[in-house]
C-alpha cells in the first residue's frame, strides 16, 4: 500500500451552485472568485444533481472537484 498523506480538511469543503449543465460537464461558480469553472460528469450520482441546486466542493492546488454527498 502507498503511504497516503492528507491534502486537505473536511473544514476546507467549500459550497456552491450549480449554473449550468449538459450530458457530459456543468458550470459552477467557483466560491473565491465567482468565475465560471466546467466540471466533468464523471459519475452517475452528478446526473441528479439540477441547475440552481448547492453542491460541494473542494479545491486542491487550484483545481475545484465535486463531492459526492448523502441525500
Amino acid at each position: 500500500m502507498k503511504i497516503l498523506s492528507i491534502l486537505k480538511k473536511k473544514k476546507s469543503i467549500q459550497t456552491t451552485t450549480l449554473i449550468s449543465k449538459s450530458p457530459l460537464n456543468m458550470q459552477i461558480l467557483d466560491p473565491d472568485d465567482y468565475t465560471v469553472v466546467d466540471i466533468p460528469i464523471i459519475n452517475e450520482y452528478f446526473n441528479e444533481v439540477n441547475i440552481g441546486d448547492e453542491v460541494k466542493i473542494i479545491k486542491i492546488e487550484n483545481q475545484l472537484y465535486l463531492l459526492q454527498t448523502e441525500k
